[in-house]
């Protein structure tokens, strides 16, 4: 009975929860089928015959080669795809769903349910996301990934002299971002975008923290919106907090700007004495919590001198 009751508890962690959250995030990474080369309409039909296709889970490599990687020039750059079913339930109308890839090599293709959701050809060592909300539906969901890391001159680092293996797939995460359309952006989303710490004042006898938090709204209403910003140390405690307010028109997006009061004696970052503090982002909506993110710092100085 204890053996069963195990197996049915780490099911469980896999089963979207149902109870009201500002922002869930959940990592999609076992489950997935893989198929080097495969045709783009098999890929992205939800009735395929999946025969050849391998059942893998990320992080994962497209094509493995021996430790001295011989033939890797002539067969190590190839197109490959990746899909997977997601379950989206009911509790889940309303808000807005973000997959999010902490990277892939070296072009995306993203399909939700056949229909192209958008590419990304920048980079294969970039995070990014898609918008995925207007694509899924409640119940079953095909999410199809091609990832083509053919040679090419149009993307870094391909192009120039380079002395390292430019191994392809999804090598990193992929999650489900589920929060309200009113929310705090990635920070990749631009130079101006998600949240951006600074310690203007720092030294063993008091801190001051400066936090830019970009919000947006894609919600289809104007919006009070309030930001909480709060500094929790390594014991838990809370120890400086700040709160503004902003309206935000629909489709637009704003940047708080906030200075959190000093605090006295922080405990000091070092590689003896790793402390680590937590900066917690509160986002309302007419009151309403809507987004909540943590961000890890350590609190330390560095310099530079003869």
């Amino acid at each position: 009975m204890k053996r069963i009751l195990f197996v049915l508890m780490i099911v469980s962690a896999f089963i979207p929860s149902l109870a009201a959250q500002s922002r869930e995030t959940w990592n999609i990474n076992p489950g997935w089928h893989f198929m080097a080369e495969a045709d783009e309409a098999v890929a992205v039909d939800a009735e395929a015959d999946l025969t050849g296709w391998d059942l893998i889970s990320l992080p994962h490599t497209m094509r493995y080669f021996p430790s001295d990687l011989n033939g890797f020039d002539t067969e190590g750059r190839i197109l490959g795809w990746y899909r997977r079913e997601l379950e989206v339930p009911a509790a889940w109308d309303g808000k807005q769903l973000l997959l999010v890839f902490q990277g892939a090599m070296q072009a995306t293709r993203l399909f939700v349910n056949g229909q192209a959701v958008g590419s990304y050809r920048v980079s294969g060592y970039d995070s990014f996301h898609f918008d995925i909300t207007s694509f899924v539906k409640t119940g079953t969901n095909l999410i199809s990934v091609e990832v083509d890391n053919r040679e090419t001159t149009e993307l870094p680092p391909d192009g120039v002299k380079r002395d390292f293996i430019l191994f392809g797939g999804l090598y990193r995460d992929v999650e489900l971002v589920v929060t309200d359309p009113v929310h705090i952006t990635f920070n990749w989303d631009s130079t101006q975008s998600g949240i951006e710490l600074r310690f203007p004042e720092l030294n063993a006898e008091k801190a001051i923290l400066d936090v830019s938090t970009e919000v947006v709204n894609h919600s289809d209403d104007l919006s009070d919106i309030s930001l909480t910003t709060r500094l929790v140390d390594p014991a838990g405690y809370a120890v400086a907090e700040k709160t503004g307010s902003l309206k935000i028109a629909a489709g637009e997006r704003a940047r708080f700007n906030q200075t959190l009061p000093a605090i006295s004696t922080p405990e000091l970052w070092s590689p003896d004495s790793p402390a680590l503090y937590r900066v917690v982002s509160i986002v309302k909506r007419g009151g309403k919590e809507a987004d909540r993110v943590v961000t890890r710092t350590g609190l330390r100085t560095i310099e530079w001198n003869k």
